[in-house]
């Protein structure tokens, strides 16, 4: 690859306490940032108006360390290429992004970026192209070196970056536009247990080169968090270690099986949220996975406006595939004044909506309704 940059201004300025007893910040500002990649492959030229990126490192009453970083994006476009003589287009009116590494352990950091240099020159050529068997007992020691500075490295980990006004054009095939677009995601371990998670959304969808009665119907608002907690770290670390060892394949099946035995692995939906036209669905969930074939999970969908959703997908021919579909959900939910509601319950493969066992469905004939208390079940 070919790569050629050219910077109209530039400002950097920072202070630096070698000690890290005090306060570190560095600045950077760059302006009319052009940069050119050509590769066999394709051809892309992007441009900044404006890039800024400031970093802070500060020390925390525990004698560790915060790491924030924060960029500010202006006007940036993108250009690009394929060798097939595709063309692709990309702007963005702005982008701003914040990342933090909170209670960083500087002795654990230390002895890993001391591993990484050692492990740099070790690892030959073709390397990264095989499994483990194809690594040299050195290469693997030195991995293990660094994996054994990982446990309380640091307390917590995030980022979040929002995108305004981004818009993609592909000659051709059409374009879209996306008023905002925002993506977050973070982790951390509270006694021992990780917790990670995952915040996305975005508002105002739009397409013009979808037919009209299509495009209305592309979501204005779409928000989802999952989550993932319950597991011990001590658990993946294991898992790790022993992915590593010459020896250790016979013991990777009861490692991940260790990993559900300990409260299982929590799966959740914190935030889901979207519209379908007039429709407006929101829900949220959490599935506690402890093995393979073995998990208890619960949502809840509410809904407004799908009837209303149902009606046009009678007399829209591009909608009245998904007909048969909302017929069905609409006969599973349950009315709750204006809104339809949906009670999701999940143990092992059995689902069950409002009481309503799924695997009737296909048995030939209506889903049997729940036994009422005292009542003997039906069948």
């Amino acid at each position: 690859m070919d790569m050629k940059y050219t910077i109209g201004r530039q400002d950097s300025h920072g202070v630096l306490d070698t000690s890290l007893a005090t306060n570190s910040t560095l600045h950077t500002e760059v302006g009319n940032l052009v940069l050119t990649a050509t590769s066999p492959k394709q051809r892309q030229e992007q441009l900044f108006d404006r890039y800024v990126i400031d970093t802070s490192l500060k020390p925390a009453a525990t004698g560790r360390l915060d790491l924030t970083m924060e960029a500010t994006v202006e006007g940036w476009k993108s250009a690009a290429q394929t060798n097939d003589g595709t063309p692709i287009a990309v702007g963005i009116q702005s982008m701003r992004a914040v990342g933090r590494i909170n209670g960083v352990s500087r002795d654990r950091m230390g002895a890993l970026l001391t591993a990484a240099g050692g492990l740099i020159g070790m690892i030959p050529p073709d390397g990264a192209k095989g499994d483990k068997n194809d690594l040299t007992p050195p290469v693997r020691a030195q991995l293990k070196l660094m994996l054994a500075t990982l446990p309380d490295m640091l307390t917590a980990v995030s980022a979040e970056e929002t995108l305004d006004g981004v818009q993609v054009e592909v000659p051709g095939m059409g374009g879209l536009s996306i008023k905002r677009f925002q993506l977050g995601f973070g982790g951390e371990a509270p006694n021992g247990r990780l917790r990670a998670w995952l915040d996305m959304g975005l508002d105002e969808l739009k397409s013009p080169s979808l037919p009209p009665k299509v495009a209305t119907y592309l979501p204005h608002h779409i928000r989802m968090k999952p989550t993932l907690s319950g597991i011990l770290t001590e658990d993946l670390h294991t898992l790790m270690r022993d992915a590593l060892d010459d020896d250790g394949d016979d013991k990777l099946a009861a490692d991940a099986a260790a990993i559900f035995a300990h409260g299982g692995a929590n799966i959740g939906m914190e935030t889901l949220s979207f519209d379908l036209g007039p429709a407006m669905f929101e829900g949220t969930g959490q599935v506690t996975v402890q093995g393979p074939d073995t998990w208890h999970g619960t949502a809840r969908v509410v809904a407004t406006g799908f009837d209303e959703l149902t009606a046009q997908a009678r007399s829209n021919p591009d909608l009245q595939q998904a007909l048969p579909v909302m017929v069905m959900m609409r006969g599973l939910a349950k009315p709750d004044g204006q809104k339809l509601v949906w009670d999701i319950v999940s143990d092992g493969p059995s689902v069950t909506v409002n009481g309503l066992d799924l695997s009737q469905l296909g048995g030939g004939g209506a889903p049997k309704p729940p036994a009422k208390p005292g009542q003997q079940p039906r069948r």
